[in-house]
């Protein structure tokens, strides 16, 4: 059981890893775009179209961790469920 538990938590933390990792590579390319993204569409927007927009991309941004955190935080639930329904 000791063995099967620490073998879940390497693999649940390899899992992090990777996520942590993929985070940072898409942070690194948005900061790259973005001041090329944003200038040209202060082009096309009004000033307060474009703070708008931004907006709406900080609470997508938002949105999805969000949706990834609960996503963890049910897959780790079930997990747990799993093993205390083996073990009773």
């Amino acid at each position: 059981f000791l063995f099967y538990f620490q073998a879940n938590l390497l693999s649940k933390r390899g899992k992090l890893q990777d996520q942590l990792n993929e985070a940072k590579f898409i942070q690194e390319n948005i900061q790259k775009r973005s001041g090329v993204v944003s200038s040209y569409l202060q082009k096309y927007f009004s000033p307060s179209e474009f703070e708008d927009f931004e907006r709406f991309l900080d609470r997508k941004s938002k949105n999805i961790m969000e949706i990834r955190e609960l996503s963890d935080k049910i897959a780790l639930s079930e997990e747990q469920m799993r093993v205390l329904t083996k073990s009773v």
